[in-house]
């Protein structure tokens, strides 16, 4: 989290803070949303790996990685390959740090819809007692997301002083970061 530029960069700034929080134990669920290149996903990736660096088993992963990895353990007709897509949901339900990036970036069918469903409602619950960890980020605004997900989302009861959604409308930092020749 020390490599992200915040100076002149408040909601990235806020957003780096919103990581320190949730690695000190007390938010369990994140949202970053807002505009391209702002380090929302460096965010997610350095949190990831501070709690890896203390032991704690943690995963980054985009979205649509996630749920092909668990639409991959099923036939094409939908019968289930072998119990590993039990197993998989079960893991990500489960692991105590889960971060999800480009949350819309994903293509919803109603299998896909369920999964989600179930992954976020399972982690908001445990998260309500700090067991479970969970960062999501995304580059539209999450209110835009399934009803019963943006609920969750929103609930505030397990995040930074009630601030459990963070825009990040910053400027893009990728030009800034090209090699010159």
């Amino acid at each position: 989290l020390d490599t992200i530029k915040v100076k002149g960069r408040e909601d990235t700034a806020r957003m780096v803070a919103a990581c320190r929080y949730m690695l000190s134990g007390t938010a369990s669920m994140l949202t970053f949303w807002g505009t391209h290149g702002n380090a929302k996903s460096v965010a997610l990736i350095a949190t990831v790996n501070e709690f890896l660096e203390r032991g704690v088993p943690a995963i980054y992963i985009p979205s649509y990685d996630l749920l092909n990895w668990l639409q991959d353990a099923f036939h094409a007709n939908g019968e289930i390959k072998s119990e590993s897509m039990l197993e998989r949901l079960e893991r990500v339900k489960f692991i105590r740090v889960l971060a999800v990036d480009e949350l819309q970036g994903i293509k919803i069918t109603d299998w896909r819809l369920e999964q989600l469903r179930n992954i976020v409602d399972r982690r908001w619950r445990d998260g309500l007692d700090g067991r479970i960890f969970t960062l999501f980020a995304m580059n539209e605004d999450p209110e835009s997301l399934e009803p019963r997900i943006w609920s969750r989302l929103r609930d505030g009861r397990n995040a930074l002083n009630g601030t459990p959604i963070l825009e990040n409308n910053d400027a893009d930092m990728r030009p800034l970061l090209r090699r010159k020749a």
